[in-house]
């Protein structure tokens, strides 16, 4: 009877080590290490095993584990079911000194222990997990599709052997969920689909800033605006040629701020909007009697300094032709067509009720 017990609770335990998809490092050359760092009194529980989850040790911050041939691997695992980072400065972020390193399984072993969670527990959960990596040549498995605000920003940011973004299946964005998440990817060639068509405040606010090897941008579908939501999201990617048709009827304050400044080889643009800006209805109270008064505030700011000097600007026709580095740019091309309003509102959409078609591509 004992050993009946034994031999399933010894089948139990292989099962949920079999099902876990935990968070993985492999060494992809010899003498690579890495190790984790905690900011502001943040102090996750983390552990890692270094014989395929037979055994676990505590990750503690400021040591270095060493991946000392290459193939040699590390899982990690964690339980932080109120979120792994807390603040802008109260964080925690691995550190790759040596080697190169590819990660892969999910980042979600690190809250949930098994990293089968599609939600994120809190704000800032993943805030700076990578920084500055430079060792990390792949990026794990990033599967949430419940997002928190802050929950990714500046996660690979400055990891200059990153070549291709993991998947982002999430269509509900939070505020700064991809804030700088890739900034300083120098390497980066390769995107995936951003597929959300109703955006958050500052979500996507320097997304790819200087990754200066990006040749084409995602797809962006998106018809409702936030406040900077594409603000600096291509912002010195130096070799981007394509910048995407930028669908959205109206658009909100600085959404587009500096979003292609320093993209000398961007040639055309095609865009939805009627307006440069938005006039924002605001009620002033005196000591008498209140007055409405309208602001004007620009969602274009410097959207296209030092792009190509030549190139195709394709607009609706109600658009007022200002030139400039927050409007068109000076000796462009300007072709006018009928603005376009949309029957419906999802990640396939891209026909209007009585223009021309915008091709996605989808």
């Amino acid at each position: 009877m004992t050993k009946k017990l034994l031999t399933s609770l010894l089948l139990c335990a292989s099962s949920a080590l079999n099902a876990a998809n935990y968070l993985t490092f492999t060494a992809e050359a010899d003498n690579s290490s890495f190790g984790i760092m905690n900011f502001g009194d943040n102090n996750p529980y983390v552990q890692y095993s270094l014989d395929e989850g037979k055994t676990w040790t505590r990750l503690e911050s400021g040591t270095l584990i060493p991946l000392i041939r290459k193939g040699d691997k590390a899982l990690l695992r964690g339980y932080n079911p109120s979120g792994f980072s807390k603040h802008w400065v109260q964080y925690t972020q691995f550190v790759m000194p040596k080697g190169v390193i590819a990660a892969s399984g999910s980042v979600m072993s690190l809250v949930d222990g098994t990293g089968e969670s599609l939600k994120i527990p809190a704000p800032f959960c993943f805030h700076y997990l990578f920084y500055d990596c430079k060792s990390l040549n792949k990026a794990p498995e990033l599967p949430a599709t419940e997002l928190t605000d802050v929950c990714y920003s500046d996660m690979f940011r400055n990891c200059t052997r990153l070549k291709q973004m993991p998947e982002l299946p999430a269509l509900i964005m939070a505020e700064n969920c991809y804030a700088r998440m890739f900034e300083g990817c120098s390497n980066l060639i390769q995107t995936c689909e951003l597929p959300s068509t109703t955006l958050s405040k500052s979500c996507y606010e320097g997304m790819f800033w200087d990754c200066t090897n990006l040749v084409k941008a995602p797809k962006l579908p998106a018809l409702i605006m936030e406040e900077k939501c594409y603000a600096r999201m291509f912002r010195g990617c130096t070799n981007l040629t394509e910048a995407p048709i930028l669908p959205a009827p109206h658009v909100m304050d600085f959404c587009y701020e500096e979003m292609f400044q320093d993209c000398p080889k961007i040639s055309k643009i095609e865009v939805n909007i009627s307006e440069w800006g938005i006039y924002v209805g605001i009620r002033t109270i005196y000591e008498d009697h209140e007055e409405d008064e309208a602001i004007f505030t620009q969602s274009t700011e410097n959207w296209l300094k030092n792009v190509a000097p030549t190139g195709t600007f394709i607009c609706p026709k109600e658009l007022p032709s200002e030139f400039g580095e927050n409007a068109i740019p000076v000796g462009w091309k300007v072709i006018r067509v009928k603005q376009h309003t949309y029957e419906d509102v999802g990640p396939n959409v891209r026909i209007d009720k009585g223009g021309v078609i915008f091709n996605y591509g989808f």
